[in-house]
């Protein structure tokens, strides 16, 4: 009961909404805090008291006075409290060593994930890169190799889906990649309708170490290979470069 007043506390204090799927994410669900503070330590929220607040805070009031368990009673006031302060503390704690250091290392990824889309985000699943990729002919070498390298990312996704690569991505040229695939749900998802998205500066990263490791390997002179002996034999995917 505690966790629904704190997030209806956090929906009036943002103006955002508490969403139970992440299909039901959507732009209206956003809110805005006048200032965050994240420390090793610390997670504490500032907002501005306006007049929706003002009258959330007498609805608290007024269901205060029927509440008769002094506990109950004392996470009221601590409610109250924290809304003449306009200052929200945030507390992250465990049962156990072990949740504590999952929920911790979860709000690392919901922070990094953040920062890293400061930039801006591209349609995920490997989708936009598939796209780039059908620009590209086989005319030469460095095409052909661009251009299955470039693939790659949805082909490993598909595959590690157990799904067929080929079928899904013929049907997402076809519609000029209009849709991208969720393997969450096993569907087509029209790409300006979906939360399958990828930060715009970890594909830019990604690509830019990819050419600096492919052009370190050009360029040395001999390269000691540790590979099982039954694929000492295995023709390139790119045949012989």
């Amino acid at each position: 009961m505690r966790l629904r007043f704190v997030e209806k506390d956090l929906e009036a204090i943002s103006g955002a909404k508490i969403v139970n799927s992440e299909r039901d994410v959507s732009v209206n669900s956003l809110g805005l805090f006048k200032n965050v503070f994240v420390t090793k330590d610390n997670f504490r929220v500032d907002f501005s008291i306006n007049n929706s607040i003002k009258k959330y805070v007498l609805d608290i009031e007024k269901e205060l006075l029927s509440v008769s368990d002094d506990y109950l009673k004392e996470f009221y006031f601590n409610r109250l409290s924290m809304f003449d302060k306009g200052t929200a503390q945030i507390e992250i704690g465990a049962f156990t060593k072990t949740e504590l250091r999952e929920k911790r290392m979860r709000l690392d990824d919901a922070l990094c994930a953040v920062y890293s889309s400061s930039e801006g985000v591209l349609i995920g699943g490997g989708v936009t890169l598939l796209k780039v990729s059908s620009f590209l002919n086989n005319e030469s070498k460095v095409n052909s190799i661009w251009k299955k390298s470039l693939e790659i990312p949805f082909l490993q996704l598909m595959w590690n889906s157990g799904l067929n690569y080929e079928d899904i991505k013929s049907k997402l040229g076809n519609d000029k990649y209009k849709f991208v695939y969720n393997v969450n749900d096993n569907s087509f998802e029209n790409v300006n309708d979906t939360y399958v998205v990828d930060s715009y500066k970890v594909v830019v990263n990604s690509l830019v170490n990819a050419c600096s490791i492919a052009s370190m390997l050009i360029t040395t002179n001999s390269l000691v290979i540790n590979e099982q002996l039954n694929n000492l034999n295995k023709v390139s995917d790119y045949g012989d470069i």
